[in-house]
């Protein structure tokens, strides 16, 4: 579970809704359906993404946000571009959440620009992102029954049950851990790539003749500051010594492992990719428990992870399910061990594609698996205890989990162009007050989209990371 720090440092405003939205939709949803099944399950809470689910929950009604002032205003009372932000919003939202408020769809296609949004646009596209336990809030209930002519009242009516459940998504975590249900790990504290922090020439280990940036400047130091940042605020947060840690994209590189050793990290987790890169091109090795310089890396099932992330949703439930356990058992027919099999992928994001938020599928997969006697859920908290043949790591290529490589994050003039920017800010301004911003200008997000064609919302993204570098280098920008 992850985003980014939408927050501009110069207004104190969030930019971007996302974490508001998934903390109704996903964060606090999926971590409860283990209440309804006897299996475990694991999640990585990224620091910067508590910070910010936090912040809602104690500043509530009176956290800085665009999408809340937006929605709190009178139709009448907003601005050009405050419409504009909002209808873009809206243009973006997902078919498979769109469609399950009509009203909303048809308030969309027949209002004019001069009338858009309505009372009830402003409500329906919130209700929209309601998850599928959060639709069972009687404040929530109510709305989606009524289903227009809303009034000013109702949305109060609605934000305040927002911020009821975001309220519960840090405690519902703790008392999962606390049962035994779920173990939690955290990444680097503003999802850096880390092997780049260390050394950016790790590049081109996974690809050799990648196009850097000239820079000379020195980022190990912020590699280690993001790494502990992230585990004082983990162990503040949930109370107990922080031992598995999910390298921000699955980046991993021998440094790495080397800096998370030297912390006590027991575990960590990135792609089948990298172990092919390092070791063998040998499916069947990913199943094992590997151990690199005192360090247990699990390698991600790349196909099981991404049918879950990027094909089921356009399967029915039922056929997933079954096709997700057959490939399951071949794995299992397939070895002459208990094979460990890591599934992986991003907690938020592909759900919104699946009808119903992935609830059908959900169910229909948890049920299946707690019924099956050959297969065991473990937490990450068991995984030094199971019986699973553990082997030697040689050595490791640096990578990620996009490809087994950096070209997410580097090596395009765009990307290369955000590398000489902070590389030239740090020159400039080493000691500067405001080093948290430099910090948070090292997240992978920003990265990611430069130089990937018209993305909805790259200027912001763009604006959030050079602000930033700005309020860092004072005035560099």
């Amino acid at each position: 579970m992850h985003q980014p720090l939408y927050k501009d440092p110069e207004t104190e405003i969030y930019e971007l809704p996302w974490t508001l939205l998934h903390a109704l939709k996903d964060y606090r949803d999926f971590p409860l359906y283990l209440d309804d099944f006897k299996i475990k399950c694991n999640f990585n809470l990224t620091p910067v993404l508590i910070d910010q689910i936090q912040e809602y929950s104690e500043k509530k009604e009176k956290t800085k946000c665009m999408l809340l002032d937006c929605t709190l205003k009178q139709p009448d009372e907003l601005t050009l571009h405050e419409k504009s932000f909002l209808a873009e919003l809206i243009k973006i939202l997902p078919e498979k959440l769109l469609s399950v408020i009509p009203h909303l769809k048809s308030e969309v296609i027949n209002n004019s620009a001069e009338k858009f949004p309505t009372l009830d646009v402003q409500i329906l596209y919130l209700l929209a992102w309601a998850g599928n336990k959060a639709k069972n809030a009687e404040a929530i209930k109510t709305l989606l029954q009524k289903g227009k002519n809303y009034t000013q009242a109702d949305k109060y009516s609605l934000i305040q049950e927002i911020f009821n459940i975001i309220k519960e998504v840090i405690p519902t975590y703790k008392r999962l851990k606390d049962e035994g249900r779920i173990s939690i790990s955290t990444s680097a504290y503003y999802h850096p790539i880390l092997p780049l922090l260390f050394n950016i020439e790790s590049a081109k280990e996974a690809v050799p003749q990648i196009q850097l940036p000239t820079i000379k400047t020195d980022f190990s130091t912020d590699g280690k500051i993001q790494i502990d940042k992230a585990i004082k605020k983990f162990e503040d947060v949930f109370s107990q010594k922080l031992r598995f840690l999910w390298p921000p994209e699955g980046g991993v590189s021998e440094k790495v492992c080397s800096e998370l050793n030297e912390r006590k990290i027991k575990a960590i987790a990135t792609d089948e990719e990298i172990l092919f890169n390092s070791y063998a091109k040998e499916k069947s090795l990913i199943y094992k428990r590997w151990n690199f310089n005192g360090i247990t890396i699990l390698f991600r099932d790349r196909e099981l992870s991404d049918l879950i992330g990027f094909v089921y949703q356009n399967w029915d439930a039922e056929h997933a399910t079954a096709d997700f356990l057959s490939k399951l058992k071949k794995i299992h027919d397939s070895v002459e061990w208990n094979p460990l099999v890591s599934v992986i992928l991003d907690g938020e994001n592909c759900w919104e594609y699946y009808p119903q938020n992935g609830d059908d599928f959900i169910k229909k997969l948890y049920s299946k698996i707690e019924k099956e006697k050959w297969i065991e859920t473990i937490t990450l908290d068991e995984i030094e205890n199971i019986d699973v043949p553990e082997e030697k790591l040689p050595k490791i290529v640096a990578g990620s989990w996009v490809g087994g490589n950096f070209l997410k994050w580097i090596g395009s003039p765009e990307k290369n162009k955000y590398w000489e920017m902070l590389a030239d800010a740090k020159l400039k301004k080493p000691d500067s007050k405001n080093y948290e911003n430099l910090l948070v200008s090292q997240g992978s997000d920003w990265f990611w989209w430069q130089g990937e064609g018209n993305v909805p919302f790259v200027q912001k993204f763009d604006k959030l990371f050079r602000n930033n570098l700005k309020k860092f280098s004072e005035n560099y920008l």
